[in-house]
């Protein structure tokens, strides 16, 4: 029923020409479908020459990952920043429709580790700011076929929203196109039932992103992979499911996303494990 992706960052950062030359036939044979594609910077792979590399392994883009370092952000900021951070969201929906993906997904309301406090009117003005920038993004996306799934983080990593609910909140308004994109791990951490939240974001659900509780591979760790799967058959969601984890190796990324230690053998053994962990949920 569904497609199993994985993230080329479990192998590698940043994720350019070079590593997805090396890293998709690779992925292809593990036996996954799909290939979860993040933009760190505008140009690291070009959408025409990744689509050609994808066919030719038999692999889908299941979604293009938009990326929010210090200085992307379309709240509580400056107009420059803002403006900066639409250009890069309308490049990820021109990669996106360019290389066949049908999402764009990420936390595209504000940088990865900015956190402040908000009273409920300054909460409510946040996500009005946050819904007149995205307009246009959400317009562009429509007319490209593309769809822009909103990711909740964690409250260690953002304070604009952490939940299903809040999330439903900010996007309330926007164009179809706008949505949800689910990741298990923040939900584990947020969500006092995960299973009812994603039962709640069922008619916003844009892409789905999977991993352990510990950002390890799914199967190995304590949430209820069975249940999961069965609320997400009761949505009219039919993409993509994707593993993302991240590399220790590379120090950018192992600090943004708090990696501190191996999370399985090997990096192979993390999507493999995974991957087969999920087939057999799935089935």
């Amino acid at each position: 029923m569904y497609a199993i992706g994985v993230n080329p960052w479990v192998w590698a950062s940043p994720v350019d020409d070079e590593a997805l030359a090396r890293l998709i036939p690779r992925i292809a044979s593990f036996g996954f479908d799909a290939v979860e594609l993040p933009i760190e910077q505008p140009g690291d792979w070009d959408p025409v020459r990744t689509r050609d590399l994808l066919a030719e392994h038999g692999l889908a883009a299941a979604g293009v990952c938009a990326v929010t370092p210090p200085g992307r952000d379309l709240v509580d900021t400056t107009p420059a920043v803002v403006e900066s951070t639409v250009a890069y969201l309308m490049g990820c929906v021109a990669s996106a429709a360019a290389v066949g993906a049908p999402c764009v997904g990420g936390p595209v309301y504000a940088a990865v580790g900015r956190t402040w406090r908000m009273s409920t009117a300054a909460r409510a003005a946040c996500y009005a700011d946050f819904r007149r920038a995205l307009a246009p993004v959400a317009d562009r996306a429509g007319e490209c076929g593309v769809s822009v799934g909103v990711e909740a983080l964690n409250r260690y990593e953002t304070s604009v929203v952490n939940t299903v609910e809040q999330t439903i909140e900010m996007i309330d308004g926007l164009p179809p196109s706008v949505g949800i994109m689910i990741d298990t791990y923040h939900m584990n951490i947020e969500e006092a039932d995960p299973y009812a939240a994603l039962a709640l974001a069922g008619p916003h659900i844009k892409h789905v992103q999977v991993s352990g509780t510990d950002r390890g591979a799914p199967g190995t760790d304590h949430f209820d992979w069975p249940r999961f799967f069965s609320v997400l058959r009761g949505t009219a969601y039919r993409g993509a499911v994707c593993i993302e984890s991240f590399t220790a190796d590379n120090a950018t990324i192992a600090t943004a996303a708090s990696i501190w230690r191996p999370l399985a053998p090997t990096q192979d053994r993390l999507a493999v494990d995974g991957l087969h962990h999920l087939r057999k949920v799935v089935a």
